[in-house]
């Protein structure tokens, strides 16, 4: 999996064996799954907000640094835990990867630095544009593509919003 270079979140889902219907006493109670990130070893491991109806769980996983990880989690009773559960993540660098980038400006006006927004994909990409933030009147969509951060194409439309 590829992800941008931020912040997000890993979800999954971890199944525990059935207890029994014995009284607790004598068996594990506490279910848990941690993610590690690099660390098979769980040093300094994440603890995953944990739904044990549906073994459903969730962590947000800090800004990693661009390049290749591996994330790691497991499921725990007590302190048996189950096998590593691997899955392998790349953080694309958003000043070096290639991405494409939109901005709608008033006709006449130049793009600015700051009003650049994603698009997503790259070959094939897709923004939504909101014309109502924008009001009535003669505008320029501009696209450009980004790579190693320097704009390497450019394609620009006029069009007109009602205002509505």
């Amino acid at each position: 999996a590829k992800v941008v270079d931020a912040a997000f979140t890993a979800y999954g889902s971890a199944t525990f064996p059935d207890l029994g219907t014995t009284p607790s006493g004598d068996h594990p109670t506490i279910k848990r799954v941690d993610l590690s990130v690099d660390d098979t070893t769980f040093a300094n491991a994440i603890q995953a907000t944990l739904d044990e109806s549906s073994g459903m769980w969730s962590v947000p996983v800090p800004r990693l640094a661009p390049g290749a990880h591996a994330l790691y989690a497991r499921a725990s009773i007590d302190r048996n835990s189950s096998p590593n559960a691997t899955r392998n993540v790349t953080v694309l660098d958003t000043q070096t990867s290639p991405r494409v980038q939109w901005q709608v400006t008033r006709v006449g006006t130049a793009p600015t630095e700051a009003g650049w927004q994603p698009a997503g994909g790259l070959l094939s990409w897709a923004f939504s544009v909101n014309t109502k933030t924008y009001g009535k009147g003669d505008f320029t969509i501009t696209v450009r593509l980004l790579e190693q951060g320097v704009t390497t194409a450019t394609s620009s439309v006029l069009v007109h919003f009602s205002g509505n």
